[in-house]
């Protein structure tokens, strides 16, 4: 069989495998040892490759539905490999990557370790998949297959991988025998088809299900409109935070109907108030009447219904580092990668450089990050910081501080602040203020937007 160099960067990188598979249909035999040319049996061939050896094989069934046949390597001078060979190699690697001719396959065959299924038709087209390889390397470190299993079925798993100007996304379907299943997708050449197998997948769990997004961000899926549609909660997570996502799902759970209460609300208002302030931030000057109207607004909203005020830099690390409650952080757009709370200056940088909690308690918590905008700055200057807003999230989940961050996807102006609100201090759910208002997400990792990230 020829394979050419279809996924040679795959077979060598340590720990996969590639093994690709096509079919034939050979004659079949009569009693008296004829071929019966009518009665023929589908014959698997197959090639096993390694980044140090290749290995060809093949594989049938009796009758096409009975018992297994294949060589017990008793064909080496033909350069047939022992099946039993290939499969005990291939139960040592963390994935192979199975690159089928035809779905006229027996997944089961050939599911000896993680295994992910694709084709020439459906599948990627880039020579170098090394990003392909590391991120689902690191999601199967995030969550193996028997712990997926405890968590139920009302759960889809999928990694997305950018590998130069191909988006690749994998869907990971079910597990069996504590091993995961799944199937590669080139959403750059086959973007109507993989998200039509995505909604299906997504009605399949069910409303209330939940689906975990791991890697890269696509620009070419809204993940948060799928799941929306199919009534399905849409975790995203980057692969550079490092939390393990069975662990994740259970401190979710008792978030789902999670809403604020006054004891356990920690308040975090950074929106400026003076023109010394806006000038700190590299705010217009001019805008002090209607920031100070807008902080106001929001102190008024806010009144009574919180148990702790964090006015500086010292008291947001500490209540970030040690605190239990959940947090209304709201913050204006400023320059440079920081963000400005009473005054004081706070870096991205300075904030990941945070020792990562050990713990992050037994109360699972939640952090609403508002960023405000009374129209003052210019769509570079709004996009811009958004990106920062995206990398905030990152740090507050990454390290441990919250088990979640709920935040729009966009810029949002005075009136939408206070409407939010309102509707989280009446107790208004998460996963309700992301119906009531488009473009909220309930995630771990907010989208890029305007490609300034």
């Amino acid at each position: 069989m020829h394979t050419g160099s279809r996924f040679d960067s795959v077979a060598a990188t340590p720990g996969w495998a590639v093994l690709t598979v096509g079919v034939e249909e050979t004659p079949g035999l009569r009693d008296d040892n004829s071929l019966d040319l009518v009665n023929t049996n589908t014959t698997h061939l197959a090639v096993y490759r390694t980044g140090t050896q290749s290995k060809q094989t093949y594989w049938m069934h009796e009758y096409n539905d009975g018992a297994l046949v294949h060589s017990h390597g008793s064909q080496p001078d033909e350069g047939v490999a022992d099946l039993d060979d290939i499969r005990d190699a291939a139960q040592t690697k963390r994935f192979v990557l199975a690159d089928v001719a035809t779905m006229n396959v027996r997944a089961d065959d050939m599911t000896w370790t993680n295994t992910i299924f694709t084709s020439s038709t459906e599948g990627p087209r880039a020579s170098d998949l090394s990003r392909f390889t590391a991120i689902n390397d690191k999601f199967l470190s995030a969550l193996s297959a028997r712990q997926a299993d405890a968590i139920g079925s009302k759960v889809l798993f999928i990694t997305t991988a950018v590998v130069g100007n191909e988006e690749i996304l994998t869907l990971f379907t079910r597990t069996a025998g504590g091993k995961w299943i799944g199937f590669a997708r080139s959403v750059t050449h086959y973007k109507a088809g993989t998200i039509a197998e995505l909604q299906w997948h997504l009605r399949r769990i069910g409303k209330d299900g939940r689906l975990y997004v791991y890697g890269d961000d696509l620009p070419s899926i809204d993940f948060n409109a799928l799941g929306d549609t199919a009534g399905v909660d849409t975790v995203r997570r980057t692969a550079d935070i490092e939390k393990n996502l069975a662990e994740t799902h259970r401190r979710l759970n008792r978030l789902a109907d999670h809403s604020l209460r006054k004891e356990t609300t920690t308040f975090i208002n950074g929106i400026p108030e003076s023109a010394a302030e806006l000038a700190k931030a590299g705010l217009p000057a001019g805008g002090v009447d209607e920031w100070r109207a807008f902080r106001d607004s929001v102190e008024t909203t806010m009144a009574g219904r919180y148990a702790r005020r964090v006015a500086g830099r010292a008291e947001f690390v500490r209540e970030l580092t040690r605190g239990t409650s959940d947090m209304i952080v709201i913050v204006a757009h400023s320059d440079g990668p920081a963000i400005y709370i009473g005054g004081d200056r706070v870096t991205l940088e300075e904030l990941q450089r945070l020792p990562k909690r050990n713990s992050a308690g037994t109360r699972a918590r939640v952090a609403l990050l508002l960023s405000c905008d009374t129209g003052k700055l210019t769509k570079q200057q709004a996009g811009f910081f958004r990106s920062k807003l995206d990398s905030l999230a990152t740090i507050l989940v990454a390290k441990n501080f919250v088990d979640q961050v709920v935040a729009p996807d966009h810029t949002i102006k005075p009136a939408e602040t206070i409407a939010v609100l309102h509707d989280l201090l009446d107790g208004k759910t998460a996963s309700q203020l992301r119906v009531a208002y488009p473009g909220w997400q309930k995630v771990a990792v907010l989208r890029r937007r305007d490609g300034l990230a």
